[in-house]
C-alpha cells in the first residue's frame, strides 16, 4: 500500500509540475484601447494607445499626374485613432468647371463630381484602417489642379483631416 500511494504521489506531481499554462498573446496594458483581461503574455507593440488625433491619414498619394481626357486616381488611407468606433464623412473641395473635373469614392460608394459632400459615412472601429477611398480627377485641358478632402466625424465636424491632392494634367 504504502509503494501504491508513492506511485500515485509521483503521478500526480509529475502531471501537476510538467503542464505549462496556456500562453494567450494580447494587451495587458489596462490603459490600452485593446486590454485584453485573458492576456497572459505581451509581444512588442500589441497595445493600441489613442492618439491625439482622432482621425489619422496613414497613407496619401499627394502628387498624381495624368494625360488630358483620363480619369487619374488618388488614394488616401485614413484610421481611427481613439478607443471609440467613428462614423466618419468626407467633403470635396474643388470648384468644379467644364473642363475638369472631380469625383470621389468613399465607404464602399462612387460619388459623381455634383456630389461634395459624402451622403454616406464611413464606420471605423478602434484602430481600423479604410484602404477604399479614391480620389478621381479629369481635365480637357493641361494644367495643376489641387482638390481639398476634408475627412470629419459625423457627430463632430469639428474633429477632422484635411489632404490636398494635386493633379498634374498634360497634353500627351
Amino acid at each position: 500500500m504504502k509503494r501504491f500511494s508513492l506511485l500515485l504521489i509521483l503521478c500526480f506531481s509529475f502531471f501537476f509540475f510538467s503542464c505549462e499554462e496556456e500562453v494567450i498573446e494580447g494587451c495587458i496594458d489596462m490603459t490600452a484601447c485593446n486590454y485584453n483581461s485573458e492576456a497572459t503574455e505581451e509581444p512588442l507593440g500589441a497595445c493600441n494607445y489613442p492618439l491625439e488625433s482622432i482621425l489619422e491619414i496613414t497613407y496619401s498619394e499627394d502628387f498624381i499626374s495624368g494625360l488630358v481626357g483620363e480619369d487619374v486616381i488618388a488614394h488616401i488611407n485614413l484610421q481611427n485613432s481613439s478607443c471609440e468606433t467613428v462614423s466618419i464623412k468626407v467633403r470635396k473641395i474643388f470648384n468644379s468647371s467644364e473642363e475638369a473635373s472631380a469625383y470621389f469614392c468613399f465607404a464602399g460608394v462612387c460619388f459623381g463630381s455634383e456630389v461634395t459632400v459624402s451622403p454616406t459615412t464611413l464606420i471605423l472601429e478602434s484602430f481600423q484602417e479604410d484602404d477604399y477611398f479614391k480620389g478621381y480627377f479629369n481635365s480637357s485641358i493641361p494644367g495643376t489642379y489641387e482638390v481639398l478632402y476634408k475627412f470629419y466625424l459625423d457627430n463632430d465636424p469639428d474633429v477632422f483631416i484635411e489632404k490636398v491632392i494635386t493633379y498634374e494634367i498634360s497634353a500627351s
